[in-house]
Order: structure tokens, then C-alpha cells, then sequence
């Protein structure tokens, strides 16, 4: 008999410490769920099947400003779920040597932007002016500034939170994307939208051009080839002009005025149109000088991130694009 009661006892014990557990694990969850409430989000949106689907709807077109008689356009996407009261905006910028490429988005972009859309983050793709003969940097940055500052000075209307402006860009889009975050003083020429600051949450940078100053990491053809691609971009070669090669290069704003802004770099080890040491080199320095960053290096990757060979990539791109979404979605939290 009396060891039966200890039983009992014991068995009474557990049920107790299990309903404890279960007490405190509740209570988590709801002081959780408060907390994310207060911090104007919606958890609950999660469950919530969308009755949208990605690409399935046209974007906003908004025109934000005219240059060289040419009338630029913000292509805005909602998200799929109201997440967050006032919704994260990621601003999208292409790439394309400077002189390629479009702010409209195809299947490709919808499929990197997509997730962040599920999640309740709205996106905008941004038009900038492509360089020919009489478009030249800073024109290109001068109009991705510009873009963001009429987001910002349109966000109640938008319904995003100016709070929460991210970037992400590949290639020459990642270059001026990381210029428009570190360096947003310095460029800029509407008049109306003079004088407005924003701030930049995040910025997700993909093989990204980092330093034209020094440009020994190509030899032979393939310098002539950078050389002749950055003199038409630039305008000049760097013989006659090199103080606007350094304006140009991320790497020259690297300093302790704009360390909290968290960069998130991934860069292809075989890349042969931006070869990696360019990354690895503002990693370093950035690093160095206090900023937050996040780099990723993927093994057998070329330029754009795709397969070198045709074999995996490390990390491949489906995991690569998670810690993207992960990266966003702890900075606008």
C-alpha cells in the first residue's frame, strides 16, 4: 500500500510539473504574440491562406520623376498578407552593366522577390536611367535616390512603414544599392525632393562591383573589357579623371557614419565578371570599420549565382534565397 501511494505521489508530481510547463510555455506564447502586436505585427496572418499568388497581379505604376525628358517609373507590389500593419518595403534595383536590364520584373525577380511578398513585405522596383552617350554616373544613383525619397515622402499612401525601407539589388543594382544606403548625401537632383532623408533598414547586395579604383584582380582582356565598361559608365577613363572612380566605388564610404545599417553580400567563388576578392576585400573593411555584415561566398557559383559548371552550388539556391528572407525579416522586425 504504501508504495502504491508513492506512486500515486510521483504520478501526481508529473502531471503538476507538465501542467507548470505547459502554464509557462502558454504564457510565452502569449506575451509573444502581444509583443509582436505592439511592434505592429500580426502573427495570426501566417495561417491565413492568401487568396493572391505571386505574379498573378499587375503592379502600381507610379511616375516619380522626369530626367532627360524621359519620365521614370516605381513599379509597386502589395504584399500577399497583411502581416504588419504598415508593411516592410523592399526596394528593388536591376542590374545590367549600367546599361542593361529593366524594372520590369519577370519570372526570374518574381521568383527571388515572391517570399518576401508572402511575408507581408511590399516591393518596388525602381527604374534609373541606362548609360549611353549622355547619361552618365552619378545619373544612375542620382535617380535610385530620388526614387527612394518619393517612397518615403509617399509611404502613407503606400501603406509601408518609412521605418522599414530595405534594398536588394544584384550586380550593378547591388552597387547602387549599397551607394544609395551609405551614401544618400551625396546623390540626388529633383528639386522637389531635396532635402528629404530616409533611412535604410537593410541592404541585400549580390555580386557586387565593391572598388574601380583598384582593379588588379583582372589582368589581360578581361581589364581592357572592365576599363572600357567603366569609362562609358563613368564617362571618363581613370587617367583623366580618377577622383570619380573613387565617388563610384562602395568601398570609399565604408566609415563610422552609417555602421548600423546590416549588409547581407553573397558573391559566386568563380565569378569571372566580378571576381570575389572584390567582395572579400569590402568585407574585410567593412568588418573592420564596425559595420554589421553578412557574407556568404558560394562554391562553384558564377556571376548572378548560378552554377559554374553545371554541377550543386554551396550554399544552393533555394537555402540562399531562406537566409536572404531570414536576413530581411530579423532587420524589419
Amino acid at each position: 500500500m504504501r508504495k502504491k501511494g508513492l506512486t500515486v505521489r510521483k504520478k501526481g508530481k508529473v502531471v503538476l510539473f507538465f501542467r507548470a510547463v505547459g502554464a509557462i510555455l502558454a504564457l510565452m506564447l502569449v506575451m509573444c504574440s502581444v509583443y509582436l502586436l505592439i511592434r505592429g505585427l500580426d502573427p495570426f496572418a501566417l495561417l491565413v491562406e492568401s487568396d493572391r499568388s505571386v505574379g498573378a497581379e499587375l503592379p502600381k505604376i507610379m511616375e516619380y520623376k522626369e530626367a532627360n525628358g524621359l519620365p521614370l517609373e516605381i513599379h509597386f507590389y502589395e504584399p500577399l498578407r497583411k502581416l504588419f500593419r504598415r508593411a516592410p518595403l523592399i526596394i528593388y534595383i536591376h542590374g545590367g552593366s549600367w546599361k542593361h536590364g529593366s524594372h520590369v520584373m519577370g519570372e526570374d525577380e518574381m521568383e527571388v522577390v515572391g517570399p518576401f511578398l508572402e511575408y507581408g513585405i511590399a516591393v518596388a522596383s525602381v527604374q534609373y536611367r541606362l548609360t549611353d552617350e549622355v547619361n552618365k554616373f552619378p545619373d544612375h544613383i542620382n535617380d535610385v535616390t530620388d526614387a527612394i525619397r518619393f517612397l518615403y515622402l509617399n509611404a502613407d499612401e503606400l501603406g509601408v512603414d518609412r521605418r522599414r525601407f530595405c534594398e536588394l539589388g544584384g550586380s550593378a543594382g547591388a552597387h547602387l544599392a549599397l551607394l544609395a544606403a551609405h551614401a544618400q548625401e551625396v546623390f540626388g537632383e529633383e528639386a522637389a525632393l531635396a532635402g528629404v532623408e530616409y533611412k535604410i533598414k537593410c541592404v541585400v547586395a549580390l555580386s557586387t562591383p565593391c572598388d574601380f579604383v583598384d582593379l588588379s584582380c583582372y589582368v589581360g582582356e578581361d581589364l581592357t573589357e572592365v576599363e572600357e565598361l567603366l569609362e562609358g559608365f563613368l564617362g571618363a577613363s581613370f587617367e583623366v579623371d580618377p577622383l570619380i572612380y573613387e565617388a563610384a566605388s562602395p568601398v570609399s564610404y565604408i566609415d563610422g557614419g552609417h555602421r548600423s545599417i546590416p549588409v547581407f553580400m553573397a558573391h559566386g567563388e568563380r565569378d569571372t565578371v566580378v571576381p570575389i576578392i572584390q567582395a572579400d576585400n569590402y568585407f574585410a573593411a567593412a568588418r573592420q570599420a564596425g559595420m554589421r555584415v553578412e557574407y556568404v561566398r558560394v562554391l562553384n557559383a558564377k556571376h548572378g549565382l548560378g552554377s559554374f559548371d553545371g554541377g550543386p552550388t554551396v550554399p544552393e539556391k533555394g537555402e540562399l534565397l531562406r537566409r536572404m528572407v531570414w536576413f530581411i525579416l530579423r532587420n524589419v522586425w
